[in-house]
């Protein structure tokens, strides 16, 4: 099932993983990862294991290609949001799906200082990773995201300051009050439909922006808040003739779909530019 609770609509990818369904329902267990190809860009996983929707066509899986696995939970354990500490999870996957075909358990190491987490994203980071993942060898399972307050997972990435223009300011766009809503798998409140139930709202949803290095178009939406200040939602809406051609300063990650640096996030408007 992929992270919104659906099935995976390619069936090519229900064969790949035939034998760690056989595994997980022998066991009743749960598995957690992510559907990786070395042989895939970054943008292209999406396009090839979610193909097949309606009347489409499943692409084809590359045979490089296999399930990540970075945490499992027996069926039990889920329903009582409940589990054994990460390191007794990480033993249970190591011996149990060693043999299991086209599923990888994601390697942990224990590190000592920060100076080790910065040496190993140094040389992740010069292969082309994105980054790493610090986890708590005694945190428990927690649905959903972590958190900062909980201490227990943390991630590491690169990221690095671009400059852009802006070219347009998109409208935001909200969930209705009276939108129709239904319960996923995991109990969780949400709209029927993604586009349905939607309304606009009077501030600025993104800042549609041309990179200064690369020429690219990039959305920057996040760093944007309703708190006042040049970087408030409702006033940069209500001035969105004026912002065309402005400057400003935003920080990604350089690794990102479609050669899109990743995660933008505002910073600040550069004066000294304009």
């Amino acid at each position: 099932m992929s992270s919104s609770g659906r099935p995976i609509p390619n069936r090519h990818v229900w064969t790949m993983l035939a034998a760690a369904q056989v595994w997980c329902d022998r066991n009743d267990m749960i598995l957690e990862g992510e559907l990786f190809s070395p042989s895939l860009a970054l943008g292209e996983h999406v396009s090839v294991f979610c193909s097949g929707r309606g009347n489409g066509t499943p692409k084809p899986i590359p045979v490089d290609a296999a399930l990540h696995v970075f945490d499992s939970l027996s069926a039990a354990e889920w329903e009582a949001s409940d589990s054994p500490a990460f390191a007794d999870r990480y033993a249970r996957m190591e011996a149990g799906l060693a043999d299991v075909p086209n599923v990888r358990v994601i390697e942990q190491r224990t590190v000592e200082c920060w100076g080790e987490v910065e040496a190993r994203a140094a040389v992740l980071w010069a292969n082309g990773g994105e980054g790493l993942i610090l986890r708590d060898w005694q945190g428990r399972y927690k649905h959903g995201r972590c958190s900062f307050g909980d201490q227990d997972m943390f991630k590491i990435k690169k990221f690095r300051m671009f400059d852009a223009v802006v070219v347009e300011v998109v409208q935001q766009t909200g969930i209705a009050v009276d939108a129709e809503r239904e319960t996923d798998e995991f109990g969780r409140s949400k709209p029927v439909g993604k586009r349905d139930g939607r309304e606009l709202r009077e501030c600025a949803g993104a800042l549609v922006c041309e990179m200064v290095e690369s020429g690219q178009i990039i959305k920057v939406g996040s760093g944007l808040d309703m708190q006042g200040g040049d970087r408030d939602r409702g006033a940069l809406w209500e001035r969105r003739a004026e912002l065309p051609g402005r400057h400003l300063e935003f920080k990604a990650s350089p690794i990102g779909v479609k050669d899109l640096p990743l995660y933008p996030t505002f910073e600040r408007w550069r004066q000294d530019l304009d």
